[in-house]
């Protein structure tokens, strides 16, 4: 009985992490609102390590036709890559190379998951042009870049598609 739990378990965790979602959230304080793609895996975060993708853009209410776009990265391994800061993220957009600049790496977001994973998140600066490059693709490799190593991977159909949708309803 309990394995058919556990079953049932890992499949409805699997479809969660399945679905495309953007989140919406506004700061009364600072009275920014900020709109992030969520669920953008490359890999499986149920087995092992996983890097997610997403887009994210913020308004202020202050400047709301002056929004800013950019890429947050979220990377979760048994060990530290320490993402670095500078152009530590690369993406090959049908074989051409676009640099994205990250101002501080992960270094204000590390944190340690649970006893046998870490989990870093980068900040990265992004145009619309290269957004919607992204959404458009036929094909899209990433290299993420920290101070001890780096990650290569593909993004799949499913992902790219994610940014098509993030960027018919957010990008200018």
């Amino acid at each position: 009985m309990l394995k058919y739990f556990f079953a049932f378990f890992l499949l409805l965790s699997c479809a969660e992490l399945a679905q495309y979602r953007v989140s919406n959230q506004h700061d009364d304080f600072s009275r920014d609102t900020v709109i992030r793609m969520r669920n953008n895996f490359i890999g499986n975060p149920i087995i092992g390590g996983y890097v997610k993708i997403g887009a994210i853009k913020l308004i202020q209410d202050d400047t709301p036709n002056e929004s800013k776009l950019g890429i947050i990265v979220e990377y979760s391994n048994i060990d530290w890559m320490f993402i670095a800061p500078g152009k530590s993220l690369i993406f090959l957009i049908d074989g051409n190379p676009v640099e994205l600049y990250s101002e501080q790496g992960s270094s204000p977001n590390r944190d340690v998951k649970s006893g046998t994973s870490v989990v870093e998140k980068a900040a990265y600066d992004c145009t619309p042009e290269i957004l919607i490059s992204l959404s458009n693709a036929s094909s899209v490799r990433y290299k993420l870049i920290g101070s001890k190593y780096y990650t290569e991977g593909s993004l799949s159909q499913t992902n790219l598609d994610r940014f098509k949708k993030f960027c018919l309803e957010y990008c200018p």
